[in-house]
């Protein structure tokens, strides 16, 4: 079955299910993964697009990328050519249709070779709001091979409050960002694919939950504006060196006293008993 899976206007991954798929990435610096079973047409459009080719036959569309001067590269994998001149011609061909860099992978994707399976994270739930740099869990996965596998970030739904370091361990970038209240029941996502070093990768989306703190302690970044929530309880916001933060008081609170301080700036004010 083919289906069109189409990307919004940010940084997009969009990955074939196995037939011969349509994927349009739309606008932002999108991932777009072929499928090994079917010929695919990869749209990557504006931005600087990565493509994943796992089929000879895939067509790949950059329609005035070159003009915007976007920096797209192609992964393909010698294993899918039946000759190298067969190889060379569909190289030239990206190269002429505005991909900037082709990257020839020898290990190949065919059947000599396996996808890395079983991707799966140490902690499902968190503490929020941990400091900067505090490790939230850990990264693994399988291959039939037993090749060395590699990881890397893809993307989050947090907008960057996360990071990868030491290829497989996952650490808090921005604390502000991980916020209970900021997500429904506290749940993110993060987009993470594991590589074998031979052509060969899997992508998958992994969800984390943020553990809510009965009373919450956050400093913001002295560089930015953050946006900071407040919970059920008694909480102690500081707005850090930037502009004061936006305050919001949680849904959870009914009939109570919230006391908020912003100690940075030296305000402290008390909300009257109300229902949100």
């Amino acid at each position: 079955m083919a289906n069109s899976i189409i990307g919004g206007l940010g940084d997009d991954i969009l990955k074939s299910g196995g037939g011969a798929d349509t994927l349009n990435g739309g606008l932002g610096n999108d991932t777009l993964t072929g499928s090994t079973n079917a010929a695919s047409r990869l749209e990557g459009g504006s931005g600087n697009d990565v493509y994943y080719i796992r089929n000879k036959g895939d067509v790949v569309v950059e329609v005035g990328d070159t003009l915007a001067g976007g920096n797209d590269t192609a992964y393909i994998y010698s294993a899918d050519f039946d000759s190298l001149a067969e190889l060379n011609n569909y190289k030239d061909s990206l190269l002429a249709n505005g991909i900037e860099t082709v990257i020839v992978d020898d290990g190949g994707s065919g059947p000599g070779n396996q996808l890395p399976t079983n991707i799966t994270f140490s902690d499902a739930i968190t503490p929020e709001n941990q400091l900067s740099g505090s490790t939230i869990g850990f990264l693994s996965a399988l291959d039939a091979d037993g090749d060395p596998l590699t990881f890397t970030l893809e993307g989050d739904s947090t907008g960057g409050g996360v990071t990868l370091i030491n290829n497989n361990e996952i650490v808090v970038a921005d604390h502000t960002r991980l916020d209970f209240e900021k997500y429904e029941n506290g749940v993110f996502t993060i987009m993470v694919r594991a590589h074998d070093g031979k052509g060969s990768s899997e992508l998958v989306t992994i969800e984390i939950t943020l553990e809510n703190l009965f009373k919450e302690s956050v400093i913001g970044n002295d560089d930015r504006n953050d946006l900071i929530l407040g919970g059920a309880t008694q909480d102690v916001l500081r707005g850090g060196g930037g502009m004061i933060p936006w305050l919001a008081a949680s849904r959870q609170i009914v009939s109570m006293v919230a006391r908020v301080r912003i100690l940075s700036c030296s305000i402290r004010f008390s909300l009257p008993r109300t229902r949100i």
